[in-house]
This record gives C-alpha cells, sequence and structure tokens, in this order.
C-alpha cells in the first residue's frame, strides 16, 4: 500500500472541493484526464438531488487513482495556483463576515456518521471541525486540534457509547466548556452524558432518527442561540454569494428568508451579492411561491427581505446601488 500516494490524493481531492466542476474540468483537460460530470459535482438543475461533498470526494479518488504520478503533480500545481486566487478570495469576504466554525468532539470509530453531519452542515456554510479530515497529513495533529478548540464558536458533542472512556473526548468537550462557548449534544448510545454536560438536554438519536432531523435540530440550535445565530447568519449569505445554481439558491434561502436581526454590514453584503451572482438575481424564487401562485424575481423578494429587517438603511451605499441596478424588479 502506496501510503503517500493515498494521502496525495486525499490532500488533492480535499482542495477540489474548493473549486467548482468547470475549474476542475479545466485542469483535468490540461493533464489529459477523465473530466467530471458536472451532475455529480453541482447536483441536477432542477433541485432534485445535490450531492455531499462525501459523495463529490468517491467521484473525485475514482478519477485521481487512475492518474500516474506525474499527472497527480501537475494537477495539484495547478490547484495550488488557483487555490491561492481563492484564499485571497475568501480573505476578502471574512472581513466583513464570519461564517459559523463548530468543532466536533467524537469518537474516531463512529467518523462515518460525523462527515455526512459536516457534508451538510457545509451546505449552508457551516464549517465542522472533524480531526480526521480537517487535519492535513502532515500537519501537528495535537496542535492543530488545540487550535480549532481555541477558534470555534461552538461545538457539536456526538455522544456515543464509550465516549467517556476517551480522554481526548473528554477533554476537547473540557475545553470548550471553559471557554464557555455553546455546546449541542447528541446522544446515539444507551449509556447518558455524563459530567458537565449531563444536566443539559441532549438529543437522543435512534436508528428511527433520520440524517435530516439530526440537522434540522443542529440548525434550530444555531438559529435559536444568540451567540451563534450571527455566525450563522454570515455562514449562509456567503453560501448564497456562491451559488452557483438556481437550486441552491432556493435552498439557502428556504433558511435565510427565517431570519431577522441581519445587521447593516450583512444586509449590504446580501444586496451586493444578488447583484453579483446571477444565480441569485437571474432565478425567480421557488420558496413560497405558492402563496400567490407565483414566483417573483430574487432582486424583489431580497428588497422586501431586507426592508423588514430592523436595521435596514434605505440611504446606505449598498441599497442606492441595489435600486439603480433592479429599479424594475424590486
Amino acid at each position: 500500500m502506496n501510503i503517500e500516494r493515498i494521502q496525495n490524493i486525499r490532500r488533492i481531492g480535499m482542495n477540489c472541493l474548493k473549486l467548482d466542476a468547470a475549474e476542475i474540468n479545466l485542469l483535468l483537460r490540461e493533464i489529459e484526464a477523465e473530466l467530471i460530470d458536472s451532475r455529480f459535482w453541482h447536483g441536477d438543475e432542477y433541485g432534485n438531488w445535490s450531492p455531499t461533498d462525501t459523495e463529490r470526494k468517491e467521484v473525485l479518488y475514482r478519477i485521481l487513482d487512475e492518474l500516474q504520478p506525474v499527472q497527480l503533480q501537475k494537477l495539484a500545481d495547478g490547484i495550488e495556483e488557483i487555490g491561492g486566487h481563492l484564499k485571497r478570495d475568501e480573505s476578502i469576504v471574512a472581513d466583513d463576515v464570519v461564517p459559523l466554525f463548530l468543532f466536533g468532539s467524537h469518537l474516531a470509530k463512529h467518523k462515518k456518521v460525523i462527515s455526512e453531519v459536516g457534508d451538510s452542515l457545509s451546505l449552508l456554510g457551516v464549517r465542522l471541525f472533524i480531526a480526521h479530515e480537517s487535519i492535513r497529513p502532515t500537519a501537528d495533529f495535537q496542535q492543530e486540534i488545540r487550535k480549532s478548540l481555541n477558534e470555534v464558536h461552538g461545538g457539536l458533542i456526538f455522544f456515543h457509547d464509550g465516549f467517556g472512556a476517551s480522554p481526548w473526548c473528554d477533554q476537547e468537550v473540557g475545553w470548550l466548556i471553559g471557554r464557555d462557548v455553546p455546546y449541542f449534544t447528541l446522544k446515539y448510545g444507551k449509556k447518558p452524558p455524563h459530567g458537565f454536560v449531563a444536566k443539559d438536554q441532549a438529543l437522543s438519536v435512534t436508528e428511527r432518527t433520520t440524517h435530516e432531523k439530526v440537522i434540522k435540530e443542529i440548525v434550530e440550535w444555531v438559529t435559536y442561540d444568540p451567540d451563534l445565530k450571527p455566525r450563522f447568519i454570515d455562514s449562509l449569505l456567503i453560501s448564497l454569494s456562491r451559488s452557483n445554481l438556481f437550486s441552491t439558491t432556493d435552498s439557502l434561502w428556504r433558511h435565510l428568508r427565517l431570519q431577522q436581526g441581519l445587521t447593516q454590514k450583512q444586509i449590504d453584503f446580501l444586496l451586493s451579492a444578488t447583484q453579483d451572482n446571477y444565480q441569485i438575481h437571474g432565478a425567480a424564487s421557488r420558496v413560497g411561491m405558492y402563496e400567490d401562485g407565483r414566483g417573483d424575481p430574487y432582486p424583489r423578494v431580497i428588497w422586501k427581505f431586507v426592508q423588514s429587517q430592523t436595521h435596514f438603511n434605505a440611504q446606505s451605499e449598498a441599497a442606492v446601488q441595489y435600486l439603480k441596478s433592479f429599479s424594475d424588479k424590486k
């Protein structure tokens, strides 16, 4: 088994998740490799199905495993060059909005469950730190965990049987509690949570509990927690600004339209994103369309939404520019 090759493929695959299908195929075409089908990357155009990061990686790994070492190296170099541009773009966004960052404390043998949760949250722009996925192969394992524990806004505790016997898990939870950040416990086993988290109500996850139910409960938690809600709104805004499908816009809007209390900075960001991204301003909302029998253009829907916000300022530069751009759709 060539561990170094496996690590390279995994690293390249993780970096590819930051790109869209067109960018990846541009690089694959340069090295004369098999291209990916955009449907397996972005889902179908009607919004009936959207792939998770796990499903995307399965497609990628199959293609990458067929490449020769020289092809892998050229692909890695290309991704790094494009990735540098992406990093600069993301740093600009981070000055305006700060997406929600959660720590996932879990037993390694249940990593598949945690990965699925992480994939679903990533579609909403929420980053879940999962040690076996988030840490680069060459990085200092303990240092990366400590760094993340200091930076996260909150924690998800995946309490399976045996959790209490893990000194790593206990120390992670203790660190989160010591920082006084919000946390949410999901109880998968028969044993109840112990220690400081024992007093808190945990979500009991059984064989009958669907994945959708788990995600719904987590979203409700971050929505109603006053410390996490602003970061969750930021996550939705960033993901919406990068939407590359009308169906993705609809999916994110289902969550964003329920939020109140947006700051002026968040409102301005939303207005700018709507102007800049065709997948927003070029679409008609299918969310709530049955209320009046038709779907309104997103520029009009979003304008009504921001007007309902307490901190809305119609005289802000972003609002004035927005009206100039969409005077016929507001």
